[in-house]
């Protein structure tokens, strides 16, 4: 009985690694995924399309600006990861950083052009510029910075490994 029960451990232990890559080991990614692909084939710089396809033995997408669709095996790529949309909230702070800077600069510059009043020997050009830089160019740069520069989060996916196949 003995010889039985350790034999079928043995089975069991062993099964998951015999058995061939099955589709619960590719990855499931909705169609038109943003996904990023790193690659030695590709090249350095990781390449950014949409997803079209994956099968057991290799990936199907659409990198950006082209039409056509590539095909890549599955044992040739370093990483995958998908978008996990936009970091908006780091864009708003850098956005509200570079308006309130842009406007703050302005006022300054305008103290360096404008002429300083002889009666009373001040210039208001710098306290007006961090006005402006608060009133405008934190709200302008804030609104700009968390719509349309605000970079982008990815997160990696698990690529099935050759000794999976």
């Amino acid at each position: 009985m003995s010889r039985l029960y350790c034999i079928g451990w043995a089975l069991v232990a062993f099964l998951p690694a015999a058995t061939p890559v099955s589709a619960q080991h590719v990855p499931e990614l909705p169609r038109g995924a943003r996904i990023r692909v790193v690659a030695p084939a590709l090249g350095e710089r990781p390449v950014v399309g949409t997803h079209d396809t994956a099968t057991v033995e290799w990936l199907a997408y659409r990198p950006a600006h082209a039409d056509t669709v590539a095909r890549i095996p599955w044992a040739q790529l370093a990483r995958l990861e998908v978008s996990a949309g936009r970091n908006t909230r780091r864009g708003r702070v850098v956005g509200a950083l570079v308006g309130f800077g842009t406007m703050f600069a302005g006022g300054l510059l305008c103290l360096a052009i404008c002429p300083t009043d002889p009666e009373d020997g001040a210039n208001l050009a710098p306290a007006g510029g961090f006005i402006y830089g608060l009133i405008v160019g934190a709200p302008v740069g804030a609104l700009l910075g968390g719509s349309r520069f605000a970079p982008e989060r990815w997160r990696t996916i698990p690529v099935p490994k050759a000794s999976e196949r």
